[in-house]
């Protein structure tokens, strides 16, 4: 596991074991007809790119819900909080993630996705990116993904933070967690099929046990 630090900001890079690499694309291959193929209104661009969702909040809703997912999410949602507590990014032991959105983008030569984060103005998540498919590697950083990462100096002279721009060129497998602030886009792509599995996860507090009172 790789975190990259810049000031306040981070990514954890890793690679996902190839079992449930493998259940996730299977299920995709298979319910793929059954997904809410919308792209309108949202950073995938390109003749060549479509967004199919799982969950999808806004106008319509939609929840593509059934027991194969669901095992799948849990046992994904264990990797995403396990990389978070020993990143030793959670402030206690109480914090958890609920999944909030779900998707999955096939973009074929040409398609891209637009600078943009998934926040509404306030830090209560992490996006959870990983690469299903990928075209061949390249020279350049047609393939890659980059992310604006704000340094945050101190200046006399300039009230606005610096940011920094970071690329990944990932690979099959390549699994990427960042708070839901950070700006990030990719390039236009090379010949070949990039398909991502994408999640938006909530942080939640784990509810309490309830006391139980004994009256005698």
């Amino acid at each position: 596991m790789n975190i990259i630090e810049t000031g306040t900001s981070w990514v954890i890079e890793d690679k996902l074991n190839s079992k449930l690499l493998n259940e996730i694309k299977e299920f995709l291959n298979n319910h793929l007809e059954f997904l809410y193929k919308d792209k309108k209104g949202y950073s995938t661009t390109g003749d060549n790119a479509e967004q199919y969702w799982i969950e999808k909040k806004g106008d319509p809703p939609f929840f593509h819900k059934n027991s194969e997912y669901d095992a799948i999410e849990k046992k994904f949602k264990k990797e995403i909080h396990g990389r978070l507590k020993a990143a030793s990014l959670l402030r206690n032991e109480e914090i958890e993630i609920e999944q909030g959105t779900a998707w999955t983008v096939i973009g074929e030569e040409g398609s891209y996705h637009t600078v943009h984060n998934h926040s509404d103005g306030i830090l209560n998540g992490v996006v959870v990116v990983l690469y299903l498919n990928m075209p061949e590697k390249v020279e350049t950083n047609a393939n890659s993904i980059f992310l604006i990462l704000h340094t945050n100096p101190s200046s006399p002279y300039i009230s606005n933070p610096v940011s920094g721009v970071h690329h990944i060129s990932p690979e099959v497998g390549t699994l990427l967690i960042f708070p839901n602030h950070i700006l990030h886009g990719t390039y236009p792509q090379t010949k070949g099929i990039r398909q991502t599995f994408n999640i938006d996860y909530r942080f939640t507090i784990k509810p309490k046990p309830k006391s139980t009172l004994n009256y005698t």
